[in-house]
């Protein structure tokens, strides 16, 4: 998602399946650099759910009250 602060800019993925999604080993490349390691926190979409990888993952906190720990990032 686009937002007029750089800070706070977030991708927002969505697993539509019935089954969780591990993207450890996974990346984000091209328009974003992003490698999903496992270390840095949660690499796993739950069912139905959401992961946010976000350029700042410290500002989208603080802006948005979603605890730190369950953000991806930061991004390239």
């Amino acid at each position: 998602a686009h937002t007029d602060e750089p800070l706070v800019d977030t991708i927002e993925l969505y697993n539509r399946t019935e089954e969780a999604v591990d993207l450890t080993g996974w990346q984000l490349a091209e328009a974003v650099e992003y490698f999903f390691n496992g270390s840095a926190g949660p690499s796993e979409i739950p069912a139905k759910g959401y992961l946010l990888v976000a350029k700042n993952p410290e500002a989208l906190s603080l802006v948005t009250g979603i605890a730190r720990e369950t953000i991806r990032g930061p991004y390239e």
